[in-house]
């Protein structure tokens, strides 16, 4: 480019006059244009020189880019989870909120915990305090947390559920009901600890109630601390568990001694079949009173299952036998283990179960047909106020408009008698809201 000006300026030296004067001022300038055509080369290659030293901004925003961020969000390796920064571990949250409208026929009385789930204890017997009673509450709402983490030996899985059937609060003010634990549950490889529903229960057999309480003829309705191996097995898997021991009885009035000595002892085998899943599931314990009337051993077996019914209906049923079992059956006290006669402890022989057929009638309209029962064979001598029958029969309607909303309405009746043969009905309907996340 230099020589090319230069040559540009000389031809038109040539061209024009040769007057000396003006020879000379075209000198000046000519000598003018070459240091600033010196200065632009210089600048040039200065600049050459400093873009390979240096990137660019945008190629450095770019790499920049490409970096890991430290601290930042990312998704896990569970399906909705997010991984806790600087570390494996993926982490999801869950749980729902829930609003239900009850009425019942009748109510054991002021704040009665048997007004917001069926409790067949609170079943009034002859003439009932209160009638035609209305109770709203939200208290099965909860929240879950549950983490996983990859290892070098096997994956780690924590869950820890809370909902608000704590401490009853006032329903003159804020409603405010205590927070409590449901299930505080970790799993690494075959072994689990920590408080979790009884290794007794079949969840897969559970009917769908909208009724907060266990199916009350179901064996293992209970959440306790316990230690649990499971091994799976081509077509199903089968587990061992020692649990907290707490023997449930009447000395004649009902106690829970606290003076337990060994811990209760479960195994179920699950499997699946050409037609359904099914499990069978044993309890040995040892119940132990703080009086002269000493221990006793007791056990409890029961078999369970899910049947598909044509197209995308389903009958599920549990049949239970047990000596000395009663507090495993619904987890709310419907039947003690034990009773004391005659200075000896004499465990309470309970027969029960539940059968349960779910009818889809749309893809979001669903139906559930329950009916569940106790009989209990009390000794002689014992309470007259124990239970010694009880069965209940629910029919529910549930429509799901879109994903992780239920709206349901159920009607439910059930029954019990004492002892002493004096008995008492519930007729029942619920409403229920259900927003899952």
């Amino acid at each position: 480019m230099k020589g090319k000006i230069t040559a540009a300026c000389i031809g038109a030296i040539l061209a024009g006059p040769a007057a000396a004067d003006e020879v000379s001022d075209l000198r000046v300038q000519m000598k003018t244009i070459l240091q600033r055509l010196e200065t632009i080369e210089a600048e040039r290659t200065a600049a050459k020189s400093a873009a390979v030293a240096q990137p660019s901004a945008a190629a450095s925003v770019s790499a920049a880019a490409a970096q890991p961020v430290t601290g930042a969000v990312t998704g896990g390796d569970v399906k909705g989870s997010f991984k806790l920064p600087g570390s494996d571990t993926s982490v999801t949250i869950g749980g729902y909120v829930k609003a239900v409208g009850i009425y019942s026929s009748v109510s054991a009385g002021a704040n009665n915990a048997g007004d917001e789930l069926l409790i067949p204890a609170t079943i009034p017997v002859g003439k009932a305090p209160i009638t035609d009673k209305v109770k709203f509450h939200a208290r099965e709402s909860r929240l879950a947390i549950g983490t996983y983490t990859p290892t070098p030996y096997a994956p780690l899985t924590t869950l820890i559920e809370a909902d608000f059937f704590g401490s009853n609060g006032t329903e003159t003010g804020t409603n405010s009901h205590g927070l409590r634990i449901r299930h505080a549950w970790a799993t690494f490889g075959g072994f689990s600890a920590g408080q979790y529903w009884s290794n007794l229960y079949n969840l897969s057999a559970l009917p769908e109630s909208i009724d907060f309480a266990p199916q009350q003829g179901s064996l293992g309705g209970v959440r306790q601390t316990g230690f649990r191996w499971t091994s799976p097995f081509a077509g199903g898997f089968w587990s061992v568990a020692v649990e907290n021991p707490d023997s449930y009885l009447s000395l004649p009035a009902t106690t829970s001694p606290d003076a337990d000595t060994q811990p209760d002892l479960s195994a179920r085998i699950h499997f699946r079949a050409p037609l359904g899943e099914y499990e069978v599931a044993g309890l040995a314990r040892r119940l132990k009173s703080n009086t002269d009337a000493g221990s006793a051993n007791a056990y409890a077996v029961a078999v369970s299952g899910v049947l598909p019914v044509l197209a995308n209906n389903d009958f599920k049923f549990q049949l239970a036998y047990g000596d000395g079992a009663g507090r495993y059956l619904g987890g709310l006290g419907t039947v003690l283990d034990a009773a004391v006669s005659n200075h000896q402890l004499k465990t309470i022989q309970t027969f029960s179960g539940y059968a349960a057929y779910r009818h889809r009638w749309t893809p979001t309209l669903r139906s559930n047909l329950m009916y569940s029962w106790i009989h209990a064979d009390n000794p002689e001598g014992t309470a007259a106020t124990l239970v010694d029958r009880f069965w209940s029969s629910h029919a529910n309607l549930i429509w799901s408009p879109v994903s992780n909303v239920d709206f349901g309405i159920e009607y439910l009746h059930a029954y019990r008698r004492q002892q002493n043969a004096q008995d008492g009905a519930l007729d029942r309907v619920i409403l229920s809201a259900k927003y899952s996340f």
